[in-house]
């Protein structure tokens, strides 16, 4: 059966599927809100869309954790710091030494940078993952001779 023409809508009457489609709305049960609920093929979530961000603003510093050195040590005393805010450090220098009741480590640098902050001083006690040091690395990469 045709739907009645309105302003604007001229043409619609001639495609079933969209007639069909209509009618179809209509006939939904709507929610409290006034908002139709969804029901048959269409009561499937939608597919949620994912975007990826990046930021190089986010990426200019970067922050060096004390990472687990074994052996369920779950604090250290940090004993010589090697870096002060300010250094110029390169992957692989030295950062500091630690020492536990087990072992003593020494700590080099993932990251080519400038020290930003250091937030422990010598013969703190620090907790696994708690930042050591922050670097800005923000285009350190690039200026590789």
């Amino acid at each position: 059966r045709a739907l009645p023409r309105a302003a604007g809508l001229a043409g619609l009457s001639r495609r079933p599927a969209l007639c069909a489609l209509r009618v179809a709305a209509a006939r939904a049960p709507v929610g409290a809100n006034g908002l139709a609920l969804r029901t048959g093929s269409f009561a499937r979530a939608s597919p949620q869309l994912r975007t990826l961000r990046t930021s190089s603003v986010a990426l200019a510093t970067q922050q060096f954790k004390l990472a687990d050195i074994g052996e369920g040590i779950t604090e250290v005393t940090l004993t010589e710091l090697k870096v002060k805010e300010g250094d110029m450090i390169k992957e692989m220098d030295l950062v500091c030494a630690v020492e536990s009741d087990k072992a003593s480590v020494e700590l080099t640098s993932p990251y080519t940078g400038k020290v930003v902050k250091v937030f422990h001083q010598a013969n703190d006690v620090v907790k696994v993952g708690s930042p050591l040091i922050e670097v800005d690395v923000g285009g350190a990469g690039d200026s590789k001779p």
